[in-house]
């Protein structure tokens, strides 16, 4: 994520391009090429395969309603006389919550849908309940033969479309070493002449409506850590710092109700009431924030700390304070006297979990991931390190 924001900047975008619709007209035809971007919360899934760490996307891309809810209310898009998605990953790799919506969302708007990533260049029209669409993979285009991707052909397609028939014809190449670019005629393994024929689908010219098609159920919260209650009874006056610790702390709640599973996480960022305009802000940071969890749960199992931070006193009197005080950033001091009362309760917790407390002050405080250009940078520090020190009070 941080090395797209950096390309962003670079060609001078200052705003994540989640989808991108454009017009042309072509025979007296208006066409619409919807491009998506599928890979945007790529590279998050990491795993370990023959004691190496690396990176599985299958199944846990997020495309996002969001993406092409508003593209597809777009009249432009909804009334031209071919309507084309494109986008990088096939459906299967998307998660499962996001799979189904986006799925039919595109097939009940779209003619044809092209991908890549599989290389594997078949063609196919598939059925579904708001429509018929037509899917054409891409096939690779590699100037070099190695193991890990030999079974992907170097092939290309093209098509041709009769609006007057509503006939479709799409043509597969592949290329071998003897004998250049041919016919792909082994591709389905029935003898075809290189080419399928399909039947336009036929579409509605009213903008589609995005209706999700389950409910998603809340997870069950557990009990919450103080580094939370910290964070969330933290009220920010500063409405230049949402960016900042509004986000952080929406993070780290969710992390919490959440059990620390990020597919629940993102499953609720991205289905809450207008979070997708800072799930990108969110997204880049969850690694940090997920770390750092990591980071005070291991506290959390020292037995002297567990001993200490876990009495229900210990809790009741920090959110007794909470509750009386409303603290704002006014009330800094206020609250830091707060809880700092309770610090010498803790001095065993200290020597044990020490170095683990400047490694989490360390994560929020990173001036490099939080801090902002201009006169917010030192509004912004001067914030967080606020916040920081309370955490650090909070948890010692």
């Amino acid at each position: 994520m941080g090395e797209f924001l950096n390309w962003l900047k670079f060609v001078g975008l200052t705003q994540i391009p989640y989808g991108c619709l454009r017009l042309f007209d072509a025979g007296g035809k208006h066409i619409a090429l919807l491009g998506l971007n599928s890979a945007l919360l790529s590279g998050r899934h990491r795993e370990i395969r023959e004691g190496k760490e690396v990176v599985n996307d299958d199944r846990y891309l997020i495309l996002g309603e969001p993406q092409i809810h508003n593209l597809l209310l777009n009249e432009k898009f909804s009334n031209a006389d071919l309507r084309i998605a494109v986008m990088h990953h096939p459906f299967d790799w998307l998660i499962e919550f996001d799979r189904e919506l986006v799925r039919n969302s595109l097939m009940k708007a779209c003619h044809f849908i092209l991908h890549g990533h599989e290389h594997r260049p078949q063609v196919s029209i598939e059925t579904g309940t708001g429509g018929d669409c037509i899917i054409i993979p891409a096939g690779a285009s590699y100037n070099r033969r190695e193991p890990e991707i030999s079974r992907c052909a170097n092939a290309y397609n093209y098509v041709h479309l009769n609006f007057a028939t509503k006939k479709v014809k799409v043509y597969l190449q592949r290329y071998e070493d003897r004998q250049g670019w041919i016919k792909d005629t082994g591709t389905t393994g029935d003898g075809t002449p290189g080419f399928h024929e399909f039947t336009l689908p036929p579409k509605t010219k009213e903008p589609s409506l995005i209706v999700p098609t389950t409910a998603v159920e809340a997870p069950q919260a557990h009990d919450e850590s103080l580094i939370v209650s910290t964070l969330k009874e933290w009220k920010t006056v500063h409405t230049e710092m949402q960016s900042l610790l509004d986000n952080l702390t929406t993070v780290v709640i969710w992390l919490n109700r959440c059990q620390i599973e990020p597919l629940k996480l993102e499953e609720h960022l991205y289905q809450a009431e207008q979070a997708w305009g800072t799930f990108g802000n969110c997204a880049s940071k969850l690694r940090v924030i997920d770390s750092t969890f990591k980071s005070f749960q291991h506290i959390q199992k020292e037995p002297v700390v567990e001993t200490v931070l876990g009495h229900t006193s210990k809790t009741a009197r920090i959110g007794k304070q909470f509750a009386k005080d409303k603290p704002t950033l006014a009330d800094a001091r206020k609250l830091n006297r707060a809880i700092g009362a309770i610090k010498q309760d803790v001095e065993a917790a200290l020597k044990v979990a020490d170095k683990q407390v400047v490694a989490l002050v360390d994560t929020l405080s990173r001036k490099s991931e939080w801090s902002k250009e201009g006169d917010n940078t030192w509004k912004s520090m001067t914030l967080l390190e606020d916040t920081t020190a309370s955490l650090r009070r909070a948890i010692h």
